[in-house]
């Protein structure tokens, strides 16, 4: 039905149908948007924002209930929100503070490149860790070289976080039957579940660090300034509170990490093949 483009499929239900077509996808009901009035308007309404119940979400989240910032719903996600702006903002988001970290990380990245020339190069890490390493100050207050060993371990990560997964995975979000009868070779559930233990065990020295150090309402970064907010929130229902909190610490960061990265370093990867005269 969606054929092998989808897009190009939604573009003639609109023409047919209007910008506002619902079908059905599996086991879901789906809406699918193509007017740019209509998309403005479910984007500024927080009732259409909420994430599905998908068991993949959970087995990420370490099989609770989903925190951070990619998957939760409701007053989980728009408290978490209205933190991650508030302290990147404080931080120098949009500013020339942030400017002066990406300049930093584009001048290392040429002179790498520069060193590589005339031979067989892999541009995946290189660029992957170009791009998170400036979200990296962000989170931790701290740059990496970009051939420091800790620096590729994390670029690893994240290709291979989203890599694994494949068309037969996502296949459980839209028949939720399949993730729990499949094989496991195909649906990669486990996997799912082992990128929460994975994710905390990569952060977990920085995150150790930053609790040993932590000087209480003077935070250097966005780490410094989540563990503030645990230490003062008393609500047991807060996804700040005790080890809730903690979870949702690493949470955010691994979302950070990823969703803040992956789709800026693949473009730029496609950019750079693109202007190539000839590709292998």
């Amino acid at each position: 039905m969606l054929g092998v483009e989808p897009y190009k499929t939604a573009v003639k239900w609109k023409e047919k149908y209007g910008g506002v077509v619902g079908i059905k996808f599996a086991s879901m009901n789906c809406v699918v948007i193509s007017d740019y009035k209509a998309i403005k308007e479910v984007y500024n309404n927080d009732n259409c924002l909420d994430r599905p119940l998908w068991k993949v979400f959970s087995l990420r989240n370490g099989g609770g209930e989903c925190t951070g910032i990619a998957f939760p719903r409701g007053k989980i996600w728009r408290d978490q929100r209205a933190f991650i702006f508030k302290q990147f903002r404080r931080q120098g988001f949009g500013t020339r503070t942030m400017e002066s970290h990406i300049w930093q990380q584009v001048a290392e990245l040429v002179e790498g490149l520069k060193q590589d020339a005339g031979q067989p190069v892999s541009t995946q890490v290189r660029f992957t860790t170009a791009f998170w390493n400036v979200v990296w100050a962000l989170i931790a207050g701290d740059c990496f070289k970009q051939t420091d060993p800790r620096a590729v371990e994390m670029s690893d990560f994240i290709v291979n976080a989203l890599t694994e997964f494949d068309v037969f995975t996502m296949a459980s979000m839209f028949m939720p039957w399949w993730a729990d009868n499949g094989p496991e070779f195909l649906t990669h559930i486990k996997l799912a579940g082992s990128v929460f233990g994975a994710s905390v065990l990569l952060f977990k020295p920085f995150v150790d660090e930053h609790w040993r150090t932590h000087v209480p309402n003077d935070p250097r970064d966005y780490i410094d300034a989540y563990i503030d907010e645990i230490k003062r929130t008393t609500d047991p229902k807060s996804s700040f509170y005790g080890e809730t909190g903690r979870i949702s610490l690493y949470m955010t960061i691994l979302d950070m990490f990823v969703a803040g990265t992956e789709t800026t370093s693949n473009t730029f990867k496609w950019i750079n093949l693109v202007d190539r005269k000839s590709v292998v």
